[in-house]
């Protein structure tokens, strides 16, 4: 037994080492695999991004650029006036702007008076919210410009509006963020302390579900941790308005309360709304599905402005407009997934939606006293019939390469050499284990061959 021992141990360590050393050798092939498979998919990625859009300065506007603008046509505009957001204990330049719309709204005597003898529709609408939405802000600009220089077809029938309605903009509320993404930052949402500020309203702030995506939904230290959402919290709550609207991009709809939850409020509310909706829709967006986030996206979102304004502030009319989305960009070609490329849609896309705040105010007064005799819009979307695409599009807004720590190539191959090393290392220690099993075994059998060939002793 112990001559057989001799003789095949070499063999029996091979036979149990092989397995581990071909695993080993099979992840070393895999691996090479993978991070070329890699390196191509980074090279491929690289040269899909050289293609990306990014904004025409010429056509579009820098933050800095609308806020003078609006300063300068405040100067001389007798229908628009422009002030800080008022924030207890924060300074003026830390606010945003709001931009009130009223028919002689510099004549504050003029305007006493006729809100004494006639009770005005007011609406609030928020722009620039995230700052790869260019084209919000530029839309609140274009607002402005068509009251104060008699801009656009329809530009007098809105100065006709405002003599029964007030429109307040924030035209520009993350001004932070929108600077990140003219500097080539074109997938931000954040602002500059890392927070969504539509995550970061007191409406079941802080909350999440299995639609989260935490790298894009960041809600802040707490409910109005942020300056920009404490300002247009206060706004809303001095003026106690109408009508809210958010105004975003990357999409076409007209979105209804809840953002949190599928279920919807109240069956009256909801239809008043519904049909309100439908009738700027008819002007504006005939091609807007109506509805919430869940039942058209398939995704829930926490502390929303929307949220906030419909269930806190008890705004009637609560909506969140998106008014533009390229469904055929690229992945991670954010500046084409939330704005207009060319300049013939950017015009297009400012002219339609300039005049619907105004449409949305006589909607509110035409409708009062007889929404029982409006129809349900067609564009109303009931479960099951929104975009299935729309949360997988979602999902890519946090572009992976970030989300891989501006990564690229480099850390999928850390990740490859990382695991080929280990299995490396495992594949060393069993082949130095079965070795010192083997030469026991050989120095056990040496033994008991010497002790068989020792003479017997005789008595």
């Amino acid at each position: 037994m112990g001559l057989l021992l001799k003789k095949l141990w070499p063999v029996l360590v091979l036979l149990l080492v092989e397995p581990g050393l071909w695993v080993w050798g099979s992840s070393v092939s895999q691996a090479v695999i993978g991070a070329k498979a890699d390196l191509k998919g980074s090279m491929k990625e690289k040269a899909e991004k050289a293609t990306f859009a990014a904004p025409d300065w010429s056509v579009y506007h820098k933050t800095d650029d609308i806020l003078d603008e609006l300063k300068e046509l405040d100067k001389t505009c007798n229908h628009m006036r422009l002030e800080p957001a008022a924030v207890s204990g924060v300074d003026d330049s830390e606010v945003p702007l709001v931009a009130i719309l009223g028919y002689n709204i510099k004549n504050r005597l003029r305007e006493m008076v006729s809100s004494a003898f006639q009770s005005k529709t007011r609406i609030v609408a928020v722009f620039g919210e995230h700052g790869r939405e260019l084209i919000t802000s530029e839309v609140a600009l274009k607002v402005v410009q068509n009251i104060c220089n008699g801009e656009g077809t329809d530009a007098e029938t809105a100065r006709e509006e405002l003599k029964r309605s007030e429109v307040h903009l924030v035209p520009v509320l993350g001004a932070s963020s929108r600077r990140l993404a003219e500097m080539g930052e074109y997938c931000e949402r954040l602002n500059s302390n890392g927070v969504d500020l539509n995550r970061n309203w007191g409406f079941l702030w802080g909350k999440t579900d299995a639609t989260t995506i935490a790298a894009e939904e960041r809600p802040g230290t707490g409910p109005f941790s942020e300056n920009e959402s404490r300002a247009v919290k206060a706004l809303v709550e001095s003026i106690h308005p109408d009508a809210f609207v958010s105004v975003h991009s990357g999409d076409k709809a007209m979105l209804l309360p809840w953002d949190h939850r599928p279920e919807l409020p109240d069956r009256d509310e909801y239809e008043k709304m519904s049909k309100i909706a439908g009738l700027v829709a008819q002007e504006h967006c005939e091609s807007c599905q109506i509805g919430n986030v869940n039942k058209l996206f398939g995704y829930n979102a926490f502390g929303t402005a929307g949220d906030w304004a419909f269930g806190s502030a008890k705004v009637p009319y609560t909506f969140t407009w998106e008014i533009y989305g390229d469904f055929s960009s690229a992945r991670d070609d954010c500046f084409r997934m939330f704005n207009p490329v060319d300049q013939d849609t950017y015009k297009e896309v400012l002219d339609n939606w300039s005049t619907s705040f105004f449409t949305l105010a006589a909607a509110i007064h035409s409708a009062n006293g007889r929404l029982d005799a409006i129809p349900l819009p067609k564009q109303l979307v009931s479960d099951g019939q929104g975009r299935a695409s729309t949360p997988t599009r979602r999902a890519g807004f946090a572009s992976e390469w970030r989300r891989r720590g501006q990564g690229g190539i480099e850390p999928l191959l850390a990740r490859s050499y990382g695991v080929l090393l280990l299995e490396f290392m495992i594949a060393l220690m069993a082949v130095l284990a079965f070795t010192v099993v083997a030469l026991y075994l050989r120095k056990a059998a040496s033994k008991s061959t010497s002790r068989s060939m020792e003479p017997f002793k005789l008595a």
